[in-house]
């Protein structure tokens, strides 16, 4: 698996996703959740995001904690072209992960990722309040923090697509 890991880093992919398809397969391997995510983030960096997107769904599946995967699945989906799809992808992952049980688990560069996309796709929707509903969600979430700036870059942008 962490071969797999490699492989996909330097942008071994075919490679990766033969690994990874055999550890999720594997009765024995703890997290297959970790392996089947995986292989959806080397499924989308080849560009094949339609084949991307039911790995990171049965990913979520078998762990509905695993926050990265939301997020993948969003950026996928937007790929695609399936906004509202996208949407909601992130909002779940805002919604499940963005939580005092999570806090701990979740580092704060994926949330302020999550909300930088959920309020741009909210932007190229043309919904205004959309984004500012989730401009502000983020801005009381990080305050001061530096992710923060994501926020307000997410409010820039949508500035420029309306």
């Amino acid at each position: 698996f962490v071969v797999a890991e490699g492989d996909a880093l330097v942008g071994q992919f075919d490679e990766a996703v033969k690994l990874l398809q055999e550890a999720r397969n594997d009765l024995l391997y703890p997290t297959p959740y970790f392996a089947t995510q995986n292989l959806g983030i080397a499924m989308a960096k080849q560009g094949r995001h339609k084949e991307a997107v039911p790995y990171f769904q049965e990913a979520i599946g078998q762990q509905p904690d695993l926050c990265a995967a939301y997020f993948y699945l969003g950026e996928s989906l937007i790929a695609l072209q399936s906004l509202p799809a996208a949407q909601a992808a992130f909002e779940k992952l805002v919604e499940r992960c963005d939580s005092d049980r999570m806090k701990l688990l979740v580092v704060p560069d994926l949330l302020a990722d999550a909300y930088q996309a959920l309020a741009e796709v909210c932007a190229t929707q043309g919904n205004a309040e959309c984004v500012a509903d989730v401009v502000q969600r983020c801005l009381t979430r990080f305050g001061d923090l530096p992710v923060a700036q994501r926020c307000k870059l997410a409010l820039q942008n949508s500035a420029t697509t309306e």
